[in-house]
């Protein structure tokens, strides 16, 4: 078996591999962040198709957060530099709503996760 690519979530809570099995099928396999800060399988998902294309579309369009993340509008914006404001909340540029960067469903490390705008947080003066 051979991986040939990894997508991570940008939240970091998820991830999807995917692989060539030794009889020339493709599949993918849902992963789960470790302890260590590395990934294990959540399943051996026993997947299997004839090309790579087609198990990222089915992965794509059976993984919730996959399917999301794909879908987000500014998934391929610039990334954009916003000052943290005293009160602790960002309002996205791209799409207006207000979060705060400790809601694990609205911040993803670098992504707002509802649009997919690349953030790059800067200290207030």
């Amino acid at each position: 078996m051979e991986i040939l690519d990894r997508v991570e979530a940008a939240g970091g809570r998820a991830g999807v591999e995917f692989l060539r099995r030794d009889d020339g099928t493709y599949g993918y396999r849902e992963l789960e962040p470790d302890e260590n800060g590395g990934w294990r399988c959540r399943d051996q998902n026993s997947s299997r198709f004839g090309d790579l294309d087609t198990a990222r579309a089915e992965a794509a369009g059976r993984i919730e957060w996959l399917r999301r993340e794909r879908a987000w509008p500014a998934r391929d914006v610039a990334p954009v530099t916003v000052e943290q404001p005293a009160s602790g909340l960002l309002r996205c540029p791209f799409c207006g709503i207000s979060f705060a960067l400790s809601d694990r469903d609205r911040w993803g490390g670098g992504r707002h996760l509802r649009c997919g705008q690349r953030l790059i947080v800067a200290a207030a003066p």
